[in-house]
């Protein structure tokens, strides 16, 4: 009303989509509510001294409520082509419209004059630093006061200065709700960090973060607890600097880099205040937050001491429940042996002075006395308590060979191919070479046994990064899945002759002893059993 206008339309500008929407509609709706609209401002326009004083304070209780803003709100208006509105846009020029402009354009002006229904009014551009921003369309409707010179003169001093001032606000509404947002954002992101990290330090597992210079840069609560070690101290340190186990656990967790692949460890070894505990242990790599590189080791560890203890234990037991049984099998493998043997001297009474044929029966009674020893040899290996291991360095390849030719003969005796294959000349092993020697023996013998005459005997060594694995495969018969479940297990045989242990002893050097692991495979081809063993004990 400051500029004697009755009505004023705000139309913003989409640039995107080439056109102008209906933002907000001030003023009267009908005759009635304009003279009593027209009385108000003009005794609220005498409190004031100059206009400048009156814009101000108007602008502080101004009301943008109106009954006409929701027959424009939302409705598109398209500029591009549009007679008037282009030219307001994008030529930045106020138009004037009257009677004989309509007439000129005629319908092309319809979708302004059945809004405002009047045939005199004037579009401004609402004109900012770089484009125009919308568009505000002024009349007279109710007043029917006509618009002069003057008007056009004071609109063209406010376009550019109202366009400022609108682009002003909604940088000023852009800016704060950018605010809001970085501030949401950064309250989501303190509260995630803060859950994480509770997490991190109430989880029931050990976790170690280190960076690629093997600095520790976490260390959580229980971390403090099972090693007895406090997090502000360990931040920034060595991990090696702890001791033995951890100069082993730097090695592997360094190995991470190189792999890019997750890493375990079983039933590792920690001597605590003259106490082990076994952890299994897990290097999970750390990568940047755009997946390129590793920036760090996550190294978690599980407390699996009593599962460990009770496995030992149900290992024991399982031997123990085996004793009766063992007993059964044992007087069985003996009276057969012994019974021959006592046959044989009866007979040697009566044939004393038969010189060849008392050198026959001796023989027989030596090979004999020979099959007794094996199998009490079998029988104290499998039922004595853990020995004491004598680990030393050695090529697993040269091993191999060295137990392949005290099998040559009865290799050469059935015609078998025997064939070696690895990939390395060297492998070197940290083990008891005189326990992985009788897995050897056990494995060949047994591949002997099963291989028909001009068969085949395949023996396989691999390096398994921080494991050895042997396979020993023959060409016989393959092995049914139901014996293939018992065939680890003592006193099971497929043999006619045999005590059953010698894949039980196999078993308890590898996994017991070593802490490695044996299974069979067999099909149609043929039949093979595969070993694992730590490259560097454990």
């Amino acid at each position: 009303r400051g500029f004697n206008f009755d009505r004023a339309l705000l139309l913003l500008r989409d640039t995107k989509r080439q056109v102008l929407i209906g933002k907000l509609w001030v003023g009267p709706k009908d005759e009635e509510e304009a003279v009593s609209f027209m009385e108000k401002m003009r005794q609220r326009s005498l409190k004031y001294g100059d206009i400048v004083q009156y814009f101000r304070e108007e602008a502080m209780t101004f009301d943008a409520s109106s009954d006409l803003t929701p027959r424009i709100e939302g409705k598109i208006f398209h500029y591009k082509g549009h007679p008037i509105l282009e030219r307001a846009v994008l030529r930045k020029r106020i138009v004037y419209v009257n009677s004989r402009i309509i007439e000129s354009f005629g319908e092309n002006l319809r979708d302004i004059l059945d809004i405002l229904e009047t045939e005199e009014f004037i579009v401004m551009p609402l004109v900012g630093r770089w484009d125009t921003l919308g568009v505000v369309i002024m009349d007279n409707r109710f007043t029917k006061r006509s618009i002069s010179d003057s008007d056009l003169e004071i609109l063209k001093l406010l376009s550019e200065s109202a366009g400022l001032a609108i682009e002003n606000i909604m940088n000023y509404e852009e800016l704060r709700e950018k605010t809001i947002s970085l501030e949401r954002q950064k309250d989501l992101i303190d509260y995630l960090r803060r859950f994480s990290e509770s997490i991190l330090q109430n989880l029931d597992a050990v976790v170690i973060v280190l960076d690629r210079d093997g600095k520790i840069i976490e260390w959580n609560k229980k971390a403090e607890l099972v090693f007895g070690y406090p997090r502000e101290r360990m931040i920034g340190s060595r991990l090696e600097n702890l001791g033995v186990e951890f100069e082993n656990i730097l090695a592997v967790a360094l190995k991470v880099f190189e792999t890019k692949e997750t890493i375990s460890m079983a039933n590792y070894m920690f001597t605590m205040e003259r106490e082990e505990k076994y952890f299994d242990i897990r290097f999970s790599p750390l990568w940047n937050p755009s997946g390129t590189h590793i920036d760090g080791v996550i190294i978690t560890f599980e407390d699996v001491t009593d599962r460990y203890k009770m496995e030992q234990e149900r290992k024991r037991q399982e031997k123990l429940s085996a004793l009766g049984e063992m007993a059964a099998r044992v007087a069985h493998e003996l009276r057969n042996p012994i019974s021959v043997i006592g046959g044989f001297i009866k007979r040697m009474k009566k044939h004393i002075d038969e010189p060849d044929t008392l050198a026959r029966y001796i023989e027989i009674v030596v090979n004999e006395l020979e099959r007794l020893e094996r199998i009490v040899s079998e029988i104290l290996e499998f039922s004595r308590e853990a020995r004491k291991l004598e680990y030393t360095e050695f090529n697993i390849n040269d091993l191999v060979r060295e137990v392949y030719t005290l099998f040559e003969d009865p290799i050469n005796k059935k015609n078998i191919k025997f064939q070696f294959d690895t990939r390395r000349e060297n492998i070197t092993v940290f083990a008891d070479r005189i326990r992985i020697k009788q897995v050897l023996i056990n494995l060949i013998q047994n591949a002997i046994d099963a291989t028909p005459e001009n068969g085949n005997i395949r023996i396989k060594t691999e390096d398994m990064f921080e494991r050895v694995r042997v396979s020993v495969w023959n060409s016989g018969s393959s092995i049914p899945k139901h014996i293939q479940d018992k065939i680890f297990q003592p006193f099971f045989t497929t043999k006619i002759q045999g005590t059953g242990l010698g894949l039980s002893i196999c078993k308890k050097i590898v996994e017991d002893e070593h802490n490695g692991s044996i299974w069979v495979e067999s099909d149609e081809e043929g039949t093979g059993f595969i070993f694992e063993i730590p490259k560097k004990g454990e």
